[in-house]
């Protein structure tokens, strides 16, 4: 190629043939258009639309491609500053679009410390606390005759999701934390946080990603009488009460038909969440890919909220305890192998909160996971392994192939470590403080 000359790439015009080729201005070695190709508008916004805003041509051609002859310089006419307008709002749309398309996983922001920002911890802790109320009282007015919309619903959906990208594990964390609240729209809160985490690791764009959440929040928006008082129940529930429960989702279904602004996607999500893989479930034993996508999702995180959280029957499951359930049903066919897999490497296999032991004997708290090494978190150090108290610190186990995790430890038994901890760290100040003792 013989001299160049850059110019933007808003200097050409369409309806020109070019008399030689043209070339990328940051790059001259990338061929864009070829001699002899007439240009159109849409080679213009194709352009535009893949960050490129100056070319690279021969000198030589440079005044004829840019003034045309006798033609008025294009760039200070009205309808060229029209078409570059419209150049512009097509290169915002496809930027809209591309970015709806684009795995959600790709736009996350990776957290500068190992540590939780508390600023970010008090925020979604305070937004958390906003959602429920939000979305209780949407709760309540589900069984009021008229049309109702669901912007709230899809509001909370879209304000997780802005937390969520801030971090991930943060997020998580706060979504499986078990909990003494037991009403229904706490449940949802929780598990549409899960599940909208798991479909990001999926690499489920933000569209779907949403929807998903918004399907998880309305599931349990209408429940029959009969099976209010049935889960209150100090006992497991016969074959027949059971029954009751498969009548949930299509009541859910009648009482959104008048609700507005809730998408397709998370109707199906929320009528099918008690699907299970093998066809063993409800409302319509639906069996592997017969079930919706996002609905395979769901079904998971319900189990695991469920499990974590407290019956009159029982007491609630250890977190591990709970993976280890999801595992045994999982090979049992009720859930998507793909799914699960993917909600192991969102929570760990020792869920992020755990305690763990390691290997060498100290003892911590699971803050992070690794997600291509879901049984490698990151790890809070906070005892030796005399079980005495240390001051804490970080170990990745990604990076420390030596160590790994040998044991989770019940919480109950790691806060009573924690307690005498601060009792013996009391009793020796009062020494320190009264040499008369």
């Amino acid at each position: 190629m013989s001299d160049t000359v850059v110019i933007a790439l808003n200097q050409l015009r369409p309806g020109l043939v070019l008399p030689t080729a043209i070339y990328d201005g940051r790059n001259q070695d990338l061929l864009l258009l070829g001699k002899g190709l007439r240009v159109t508008h849409q080679h213009l916004q194709r352009l535009f639309a893949r960050g490129i805003s100056s070319i690279a041509i021969d000198q030589e051609f440079a005044s004829e491609i840019t003034k045309g002859g006798s033609s008025a310089p294009a760039q200070t006419s009205k309808a060229a500053v029209l078409r570059q307008r419209q150049i512009e709002r097509a290169q915002e749309r496809e930027e809209v679009v591309r970015r709806e398309r684009a795995p959600l996983m790709e736009q996350l922001k990776r957290p500068e410390t190992l540590e939780y920002s508390e600023e970010v911890l008090e925020s979604r802790t305070q937004k958390r606390e906003q959602t429920r109320s939000s979305l209780k009282t949407f709760f309540d007015s589900a069984s009021l005759p008229g049309l109702r919309d669901g912007k709230a619903v899809k509001g909370i959906a879209v304000e997780a999701i802005q937390d969520m990208m801030l971090d991930l594990d943060l997020f998580v964390k706060l979504a499986i934390d078990p909990n003494d609240a037991s009403e229904d729209h706490d449940h949802c809160v929780r598990v549409s946080e899960l599940a909208m985490a798991v479909a990001t690791v999926m690499q489920h764009p933000r569209n779907r990603v949403e929807e998903l959440g918004m399907g998880c929040l309305i599931y349990r928006s209408a429940i029959s009488k009969k099976c209010e008082h049935l889960r209150n129940l100090d006992r497991d529930l016969t074959a027949l009460e059971k029954l009751e429960f498969t009548k949930n989702p299509k009541l859910m279904f009648e009482a959104l038909e008048d609700v507005t602004d809730i998408p397709v996607g998370a109707r199906q999500v929320a009528y099918q969440i008690y699907e299970r893989w093998n066809g063993s479930g409800y409302p319509r034993q639906k069996a592997g890919n017969q079930i919706h996508p996002l609905a395979r999702i769901a079904s998971v995180c319900d189990v695991y909220v469920a499990l974590t959280s407290s019956r009159p029957h029982r007491r609630a499951f250890e977190p591990y305890q709970a993976v280890e359930q999801i595992l045994i049903d999982t090979r049992n066919h009720k859930f998507d192998p793909k799914v699960v897999r993917a909600f192991l490497q969102t929570v760990c296999l020792y869920p992020l909160g755990s305690y763990v032991e390691l290997t060498d004997g100290h003892m911590g708290v699971v803050i992070r996971t690794n997600i291509e090494h879901f049984d490698r978190p990151v790890v809070k150090l906070l005892f030796n392994e005399k079980s005495e108290r240390i001051i804490s610190h970080t170990i990745d186990l990604q990076e420390t192939p030596e160590l790994s995790v040998v044991r989770a430890i019940e919480k109950d038994v790691f806060e009573v470590m924690l307690l005498a901890t601060e009792n013996k760290k009391a009793v020796q100040r009062t020494f320190a403080f009264d040499p008369q003792i």
